[in-house]
């Protein structure tokens, strides 16, 4: 694990992701980021003041979102 080297592709793939998180609508980018930052479902709802299932269902849609818009990523092949 400590001689890991970033390929290039993961370099882009993090920048992608970086721009596909930031075009999600504002409260699926919130809570995102706030899993990202190492919040759970139950602290980000605290932080957000937001009901848990309302977490739920926004971490679901900006997931199954972003998992399409990336989906070219697998196995390395970019659409």
């Amino acid at each position: 694990f400590g001689s890991f080297v970033p390929q290039e592709s993961d370099r882009t793939l993090t920048i992608d992701l970086r721009e596909k998180v930031a075009e999600l609508p504002d409260d699926e980018r919130r809570v995102v980021l706030a899993i990202m930052a190492g919040h759970t479902v139950v602290t980000a709802a605290e932080a957000l003041g937001m009901k848990r299932a309302e977490v739920k269902r926004l971490r679901d849609r900006a997931y199954s979102g972003l998992r399409d818009s990336l989906s070219g990523y697998v196995e390395g092949v970019r659409d």
